[in-house]
C-alpha cells in the first residue's frame, strides 16, 4: 500500500487469530489510518463487558452499541480521508451488512483463519486469554461469510507474511 488506500478495511477472525496485530499493522503500512478496535470502543463502558457467550440476546447491547460508534468513527475518519481499518469479529452476515451500509467503499474483508491449535498457542503467550471461551465462532463465521472477502490460513504465516499476502491478494478482499 504505497498511496492511502481509499475506503474502508475490517479485519476479522475469532479472538487470538491475530486480527489486533494485523489490523494495527495495516493502518502503520498506510500513510494516513485508524485502527479501530471493537475491544478498545467496548471497554470504555467502566463498568466492564456486560455480553459473554451464553448471555441472554438483551445482555448484548454493550457489543452493538460499540459497533455503532466503531461505524460513526470510521464514517468521519473516511470524511477526512483517514483510512479506517476496523477491527471487529464478524461471526454472522447481519454484522457484515451492518458495516456493508455504512462504511466506505470500497470495504475489504480480511479473514483470518488460523487453525484452532494456533490460536489457542498465540491465546496462552497474550496477556488476555479469551480463544477458549469463542473458538466456537469459526463455524459460524466460516457458513456466514464464507463467500466473501479474502480468507487466509495464517498458521504458518508471521506478521510480514501475513501482510504480503493481504497485499497480493487486495482485489479478492473487496466485498
Amino acid at each position: 500500500m504505497n498511496a492511502t488506500p481509499v475506503g474502508s478495511i475490517i479485519v476479522t477472525g475469532i479472538p487470538g487469530s491475530g486480527k489486533t496485530t494485523i489490523a494495527r499493522a495495516l493502518a502503520e503500512r498506510a500513510p494516513l489510518a485508524a485502527h479501530l478496535d471493537i475491544d478498545v470502543i467496548y471497554e470504555l463502558v467502566v463498568g466492564g463487558i456486560v455480553f459473554r457467550r451464553n448471555s441472554p440476546a438483551e445482555d448484548w447491547w454493550q457489543l452493538d452499541l460499540a459497533r455503532e460508534h466503531v461505524r460513526m468513527l470510521a464514517r468521519s475518519f473516511a470524511a477526512y480521508g483517514v483510512l479506517p481499518v476496523v477491527d471487529d469479529v464478524l461471526a454472522d452476515r447481519s454484522v457484515l451488512d451492518g458495516y456493508r451500509s455504512t462504511l466506505a467503499p470500497p470495504i475489504r474483508l480480511i479473514v483470518l483463519t488460523p487453525s484452532l491449535e494456533v490460536v489457542m498457542a498465540r491465546d496462552a503467550v497474550r496477556h488476555k486469554h479469551v480463544a477458549d471461551r469463542w473458538t466456537y465462532l469459526a463455524e459460524p463465521m466460516a457458513r456466514e461469510l464464507g463467500d466473501v472477502g479474502l480468507w487466509l490460513d495464517t498458521s504458518q504465516l508471521d506478521v510480514e507474511a501475513t501482510l504480503a499476502a493481504i497485499e497480493r491478494q487486495w482485489s479478492v478482499a473487496e466485498v
